[in-house]
């Protein structure tokens, strides 16, 4: 006995489905990437927020240190006491 193949319509049906399948498949990967982008963006922008206040406070106590060895300088060249240990 020989089969018919199917029905145009069922065939047409059938590749209509598995198209919308694919493409909700093809969405949700897409979405997944994109929310893993933006929480990896995130994190980044977190550590650098982090290590530039890092670098600034450092930046800003040599600053100071510098500048009360400069003072401490000036006053001993100038003739004032020796600083303390």
């Amino acid at each position: 006995m020989i089969f018919a193949p199917r029905a145009g319509s069922d065939t047409r049906r059938q590749i209509a489905e598995s198209g919308k399948t694919l493409r909700e498949g093809a969405l949700r990967t897409y979405e997944q990437a994109r929310d893993g982008a933006n929480s990896a963006v995130n994190k980044a922008r977190g550590a650098y927020d982090r290590g530039r206040e890092a670098f600034d406070r450092t930046r800003r106590d040599v600053e100071n240190t510098v500048s009360d060895a400069a003072n401490e300088a000036s006053d001993v060249l100038s003739g004032g006491s020796f600083p303390r240990a």
